[in-house]
């Protein structure tokens, strides 16, 4: 059952972050169309900030932050 709940609470846990990254690409790419009327492909604004979250994820916790 340990093994169980560990697959479940993952697979929430990746669910969630993938919410967190569209909305953030999503906000991200409609400030750029709003402030400076450049059109990026959607697909590549999430791979931005994808790539720009992508270090932080590799921490360990808050107090890593220096």
């Amino acid at each position: 059952m340990r093994n169980t709940v560990s697959v479940c609470i993952d697979a929430t846990q990746f669910g969630v972050a993938v919410v967190f990254l569209l909305l953030v690409a999503k906000n991200t790419h409609d400030a750029l169309m709003v402030f400076t009327g450049v059109n990026v492909n959607f697909c590549w604004v999430i791979l931005a900030v994808a790539v720009g979250l992508w270090p932080l994820t590799l921490l360990k916790s808050p107090q890593d932050f220096w």
